[in-house]
């Protein structure tokens, strides 16, 4: 939270789309090296001790397994990016919005559900299943809203906070549903891209996302390589 507040809420970065190098570092610091390299080697440490366990239901069992969960991603993802009302300012900014948060949301999942939502998981495994889960389900989605105090206005106020902690609900039971790392990145990343794009429309501040941006397509790209090298690096046992 320190950190993304010190390259991203502290000088508003998101707000700012012309900002390329604070964008990076926020990017390549916060999120890729704290919130996807730093979660992705402490998720495979506590497997690799049995600290923690895979849940077993519906993860890398086939591409078949995969790709449904990645068209639900998708499809339960647009439905909500439509009827929450979601911009669409136009296929470039659209897709650059995408990416943007995209790196983001990765960062979010594997902290907020990979490793507190299975460590909540694992510590209350000794209660009934469904009340574990929703243990899991209320804690991962809970740090996900109290992470965004450390976020750009309007993410940052109390009500935002609280109304993005209910949106984690719904991420959490994807997640808890499949138990695919990627599906809930991409499903995850629906409601990011209608907030961003919502608070860039009444900023007016889209002309920057005119054009599709290679900083923040490269950025997306690596972010999606760590997280599928990463799944491919994680213990198989529990699986």
């Amino acid at each position: 939270m320190f950190v993304t507040w010190f390259f991203e809420g502290r000088i508003h970065t998101l707000l700012r789309p012309d900002a390329w190098m604070d964008r990076l570092l926020y990017a390549g610091i916060a999120n890729i090296g704290i919130g996807l390299v730093g979660a992705l080697v402490l998720l495979r440490w506590l497997l690799e001790r049995g600290r923690l366990q895979w849940p077993r239901p519906r993860l890398w069992r086939g591409a078949g397994s995969r790709l449904t969960a990645l068209a639900a991603a998708v499809g339960i993802g647009t439905g909500y990016f439509l009827l929450a009302g979601g911009a669409w300012p136009g296929t470039a900014e659209l897709i650059n919005a995408f990416a943007q948060v995209f790196v983001v949301s990765a960062a979010e999942v594997i902290v907020c559900w990979g490793l507190i939502g299975l460590s909540t998981t694992h510590v209350l495994s000794s209660l009934e299943r469904p009340w574990a889960a929703v243990a899991a389900a209320a804690a991962a989605s809970l740090a996900f809203g109290v992470y965004h105090f450390a976020h750009s206005p309007p993410f940052n106020s109390p009500s935002m906070v609280a109304f993005l902690t209910v949106v984690g609900l719904g991420t959490s039971l994807f997640f808890f549903a499949t138990r695919d790392l990627l599906a809930t990145i991409v499903f995850h990343n629906f409601p990011a891209v209608a907030g961003v794009t919502r608070a860039l429309l009444d900023g007016s501040r889209t002309e920057a996302l005119a054009d599709l941006q290679p900083a923040l397509l490269g950025t997306a790209a690596l972010s999606l390589v760590l997280v599928l090298a990463g799944e491919r690096l994680l213990p198989r046992q529990g699986r």
